[in-house]
């Protein structure tokens, strides 16, 4: 067999090295392995070759001076063996028999692989869909002919009505993307004045879109002082349908009167 190679006769007086020991592969790749052994004393450097299928020599390595040597271009899912000869001076020692690694096969080659973006874009409060701040990205690698699924994101205030999507990946990354628009959506809004009265507007009551600005509306009420709004009025419209409710602090008045003659109003919290 090709894997033990031929013994070489001493003459002359010539000392044949010992085989290098324990040749061993490891790293295994689909195209790539690396075949070490043990140092042999007296031995100027070693020839590493290597078998395919039917003891056929594929590829060989003279004039190493490491006991370690790293192939490459191996085909997947093929059978090979390792064999390593310590060469000698050719003066005092003659080259060693031929070790040999034990069978290994590369493993299949793995799958190109490609990006992909899934694009979120919400919607601006004027309607349209270019502002880079309420774009999100997600981005990601697959297998190219693998098909995945574009999951959608939830946003508070929006509602996508596009259809889940799935990519077939592609090997071009530019054509493993998908965009899905998210709708802003519009709430009702409600001032519950109490019994008071509006005497600055705010935003105005009914329909609002999530995220616009909110104003309160300055109000007031006969008797009462205003104190708070509940709940407390946020900067902008929140999701859902929110009401806003004024709350008062009943107050009276004193008024000081001299001979007929008001001279004195104060007004008190009761």
């Amino acid at each position: 067999s090709g894997f033990t190679g031929n013994i070489v006769v001493t003459i002359n007086g010539w000392k044949q090295l010992d085989p290098p020991e324990n040749p061993k592969t490891t790293n295994i790749t689909a195209t790539s392995a690396t075949l070490s052994w043990g140092e042999v004393p007296n031995a100027s450097s070693y020839t590493v070759s290597v078998y395919g299928e039917n003891d056929e020599v594929i590829a060989e390595y003279p004039g190493l001076t490491e006991i370690t040597k790293t192939v490459s271009d191996l085909d997947p899912e093929t059978n090979y063996v390792f064999g390593v000869v310590a060469v000698g001076d050719g003066i005092t020692y003659t080259n060693s028999i031929q070790a040999v690694s034990d069978v290994f096969t590369t493993p299949a080659a793995a799958a190109p692989t490609a990006g992909y973006t899934i694009i979120h874009h919400r919607q601006a409060l004027d309607g349209n869909y270019i502002a880079d701040s309420l774009v999100v990205k997600t981005t990601g690698t697959a297998d190219v002919g693998s098909i995945i699924t574009a999951e959608k994101k939830t946003y508070a205030g929006f509602v996508c009505n596009d259809a889940v999507q799935t990519i077939t990946i592609q090997e071009d990354a530019a054509q493993n993307v998908v965009t899905y628009k998210y709708v802003r959506q519009s709430y009702t809004l409600t001032w519950d004045l109490d019994g008071g009265n509006i005497i600055a507007e705010g935003t105005p009551a009914g329909t609002v879109k999530y995220g616009a600005p909110l104003i309160a509306p300055t109000v007031e009420k006969a008797g009462y002082r205003f104190d708070h709004w509940n709940p407390n009025v946020p900067a902008t419209m929140q999701d859902g349908n929110r009401t806003y409710k004024a709350f008062y602090t009943q107050q009276h008045t004193v008024q000081w009167v001299s001979q007929g003659t008001v001279i004195r109003t104060d007004t008190y919290d009761t």
